[in-house]
């Protein structure tokens, strides 16, 4: 629950509530969750290896609570509609939430 449902959250809402109640570009919007998503190219294995560092339990842990603390500036940062803050709430969303999924799996 705490990897599916914020990362639905972070790309897929954030494009019908990016377009619909603030008014932004789809295509921006579209844009930015790539960049995101390019970012988690590097995010994702850099979290794996931390998790082989400090354990994968201490890492899961950290992602999630990342994750939880990051909502509210994350609907903050999308709310000001402006360009560079909305890409940086979207790209640091999932660089959160990268932080569970780079925990080693067994």
């Amino acid at each position: 629950m705490s990897e599916q449902a914020p990362f639905y959250l972070f790309i897929t809402f954030v494009l019908t509530y990016g377009t619909k109640k603030l008014g932004l570009s789809q295509n921006s919007l579209l844009t930015y969750t790539m960049v995101a998503a390019g970012v988690g190219l590097i995010s994702v294995p850099l979290f794996g290896w931390l998790s082989d560092r400090i354990g994968r339990r201490r890492m899961y842990g950290i992602g999630v609570v990342a994750t939880a603390l990051y909502a509210f500036p994350y609907f903050g940062l999308l709310d000001t509609k402006m360009s560079g803050l909305v890409l940086l709430g979207i790209v640091v969303s999932l660089i959160v939430h990268d932080m569970q999924y780079g925990r080693r799996r067994p």
